[in-house]
């Protein structure tokens, strides 16, 4: 991750598109992971297109619960949070659509609440591997010359946490 970073910086810097592209490309896990954001557009649009259809339940139960898995299989974000929460919102997704297509209404808004709480509770503890290898690579960046040359660096990093 932090060499396609390294990468990523060196093109932008003297390409335009690719410096445009830049923010997509970090936000995944692996920059080849970008066609993720391709697939999430297709299911987002397929969700829409299942409301309108006579099995439009089967449809985006379907949609929701295989979205949820194949991300929590795949992990294509950088951070595990973002993994985690957006498994977690196509699953309580699946569970609003089926409780509300049962009449269970305060089931429905519990399921399309839990996502909120459990974003809040991720804010409790934003730090994980993924952040420090970020911040390792903000810090590397101003000594970049000096470990090409093949001096050594002794980096200093603490963790985050809001408790």
């Amino acid at each position: 991750m932090l060499k396609e970073r390294y990468v990523l910086d060196e093109v932008a810097s003297s390409d335009r598109i690719v410096a445009s592209a830049k923010e997509l490309f970090v936000k995944y896990a692996a920059c080849q992971n970008v066609w993720f954001e391709i697939a999430m557009r297709i299911v987002a649009v397929a969700l829409v297109a299942a409301l309108r259809s006579e099995n439009g339940l089967e449809f985006t139960l379907g949609f929701t619960l295989c979205t949820s898995l194949a991300i929590a299989a795949i992990r294509p974000f950088r951070q595990h949070q973002v993994n985690d929460l957006q498994s977690f919102c196509f699953f309580c997704l699946a569970i609003a659509a089926f409780a509300f297509s049962t009449g269970r209404v305060l089931t429905a808004r519990a399921a399309l609440l839990a996502p909120c709480v459990m974003a809040a509770a991720q804010a409790l503890k934003p730090d994980g591997p993924e952040a420090l290898a970020l911040r390792l690579f903000q810090d590397a960046e101003a000594q970049w010359p000096s470990l090409q040359q093949g001096e050594t660096w002794e980096p200093s990093l603490r963790s985050i946490s809001l408790l």
